[in-house]
C-alpha cells in the first residue's frame, strides 16, 4: 500500500495504477512501450485517452495474470 501526505496507507482499491510508458510505472515493472504512449499521456482517438499496452506487461496486461 501507498502512504499519503500524513502517512496513513490508503486501501488497495484506491491506488490508481500509473498510465503505461509513464516512468513511475517502469519504475513498477511496467513493459509497455514508452514512446508510443507519449511517456504515459497516451494519445486520443475518437475522443479517448488510449494507450498500448504490452502483451508481458506484469503491471497492465490484467489477462495473463
Amino acid at each position: 500500500m501507498r502512504k499519503n501526505k500524513k502517512g496513513f496507507k490508503k486501501p488497495a482499491a484506491e491506488q490508481k495504477i500509473p498510465n503505461p510508458g509513464s516512468d513511475e510505472a517502469l519504475y513498477l515493472g511496467c513493459t509497455c512501450p514508452v514512446l508510443d504512449n507519449y511517456y504515459g499521456e497516451g494519445w486520443i482517438a475518437n475522443g479517448e485517452r488510449q494507450f498500448w499496452i504490452a502483451q508481458d506487461c506484469p503491471l497492465h496486461n490484467q489477462e495473463r495474470k
